[in-house]
Parts: structure tokens; C-alpha cells; sequence
């Protein structure tokens, strides 16, 4: 018997892996790199977020395709259409915007909560020039994944943006919990994890520059809820 190929699952002791097989086979004489030899399946290599944002665009092209989408949702759940998907309600798709905070987040989730409803408007005769954007249920799965991992970031910064109170002190624990969560997601969505890591040291990143700044930790000892306490233990 001959092996062609072994697959791998997304798992950080990889490179060990390739390094000690590399070493078995060059021992029995058989040529092998270790990372010359390996193929690496990108999950994001389909690039599922620009085929929702590809999708929102041509729904929200003019006034008119809006409204037919809108009135399309409120018919459809007038006759319950979803009887499965109670969730959906007449609303309008967001667009992302790389200079609004949680904007491809909220893309992605509006999209989600829409779905069936989107699929059976697009698939209507009439809009066949748009079916070319529709979502295949391996993209759905992926977008589901990347949901999880953009929503730990969007609860952090919405713990951090309140508008009535200082939040200054918050900082530091958020990020904290954002790392902890992000940590714990690189285990459960295996697929993702190297995208995740990279979050991770970025946000780390800022971690340690904020450190750098005495005001955090003058704005934690002086808010009664920290005092001196996450200091302490961090």
C-alpha cells in the first residue's frame, strides 16, 4: 500500500507534525519537506463576506428593488411563509463600511437573519439576473462560524462605547475577556483559528501599549467596581 495523502484538521501542533514525518521519511529515504510538501485548505478562500457584501449590493441597488424586498418580507410573513424561521421581519440589508465600527458584523448578521426570506425573493422568475449571488450552504456555515467570532468583538465595543458613562475603566477587562473568548473559539472553530490568532496578537498588541498608560490604570482604581483589584490580579 502507498500514501498519497494524509489530511489534517486545523490543529496548532501541525507544523510539529510535518517536522517529525519529514524526519521518519528522510530516514527511510524518501524525499519530504516539511511544509514544501503540505497544501493548506483555506476556509476564506471562497471569501464569504464579499459575496454578502456583493449580495446586500445588488438588493439594495435602487429604491425600487428595496421597497420590492421589503413589501416581498412583510407578505411573506403575513402568510408565514418561514413558519421555521420565526426571527424574520420586514427589514432593510446593511451594508459594510470599513470606517463604521461593527458595520461587516452587522452585514453578516442582518444577511443570516434574512436568509430564507432573500433566497425565495432572488429565486423569483422575474429577478433571475440575481441569482448568481446567492449563498451556497457551505458559505452559510462559514459566515455562521465568522458571526461567532465577530460578535465577541461586537460586545466588547459596545461595552466600551457608552455615551452616559465612563468607560475608560472597561477597557483593559474588555479586551482581557475579548482575548479569553477568542482563545476559546480558536479550539471550537479549528477552521478559523489562524485568523482568530491573528486577532489575538493584535489585540494583546494593544493590551500592552495600553498598560504603558497610567491613566487606565488611574481610571480603574478610581471607578468603585475595580478599585485596585483587576490590577492586582493581572
Amino acid at each position: 500500500h502507498k500514501i498519497g495523502q494524509i489530511t489534517m484538521d486545523n490543529a496548532s501542533t501541525n507544523d510539529t507534525m510535518m517536522a517529525e514525518l519529514e524526519t521518519l521519511l528522510v530516514r527511510e529515504g524518501i524525499p519530504f519537506h516539511w511544509d514544501g510538501n503540505r497544501i493548506r485548505y483555506d476556509v476564506l478562500a471562497g471569501n464569504p463576506i464579499q459575496k454578502v457584501h456583493d449580495l446586500v449590493s445588488a438588493l439594495r441597488s435602487s429604491g425600487q428593488r428595496r421597497h420590492d424586498f421589503q413589501q416581498f418580507i412583510a407578505e411573506g410573513v403575513a402568510s408565514r411563509s418561514w413558519p421555521d424561521h420565526p426571527q424574520i421581519r420586514p427589514l432593510q440589508l446593511l451594508r459594510d463600511c470599513e470606517t463604521r465600527w461593527s458595520s461587516t458584523f452587522l452585514m453578516v448578521d442582518r444577511t443570516l437573519l434574512l436568509y430564507p426570506a432573500i433566497e425565495d425573493f432572488v429565486k423569483h422568475p422575474s429577478r433571475a439576473d440575481l441569482t448568481k449571488y446567492l449563498l451556497t450552504v457551505n458559505d452559510r456555515a462559514v459566515l455562521a462560524n465568522i458571526y461567532q467570532v465577530l460578535e465577541v468583538a461586537h460586545q466588547a465595543q459596545q461595552l466600551v462605547s457608552a455615551e452616559k458613562t465612563p468607560t475608560l475603566a472597561l477597557v483593559l477587562p474588555a479586551y482581557e475577556l475579548l482575548v479569553d473568548s477568542w482563545k476559546q473559539l480558536c479550539v471550537q472553530l479549528s477552521t478559523l483559528t489562524h485568523y482568530i490568532t491573528l486577532g489575538i496578537e493584535k489585540m494583546e498588541e494593544y493590551m500592552m501599549k495600553s498598560r504603558m498608560s497610567r491613566i487606565y490604570s488611574l481610571s480603574m482604581i478610581l471607578n468603585p467596581m475595580f478599585k485596585l483589584s483587576w490590577i492586582q490580579e493581572h
